[in-house]
């Protein structure tokens, strides 16, 4: 889909646990051929953060105000 020089950016709501991000990104890279992926999100809950990723572009960081929060 991608030549190794080409880098699509994705776009997303929120970021909270990390995971679908990470599969989402470990998608673009092993299967589309993509050299890197740039996540831009709208909403970062770093606190529910179960895997060690961090967008590259982060409107605002919220709090969790959910259950047990």
């Amino acid at each position: 889909m991608w030549t190794q020089a080409q880098s699509p950016a994705h776009v997303e709501d929120i970021v909270d646990t990390g995971l679908t991000i990470s599969t989402i990104q470990r998608y673009l890279m092993e299967e589309c051929g993509a050299a890197s992926v740039a996540t831009a999100t709208l909403l970062d809950k770093h606190e529910r953060r179960v895997l060690p990723y961090r967008p590259e572009y982060v409107g605002f960081v919220v709090r969790d105000m959910g259950p047990g929060a």
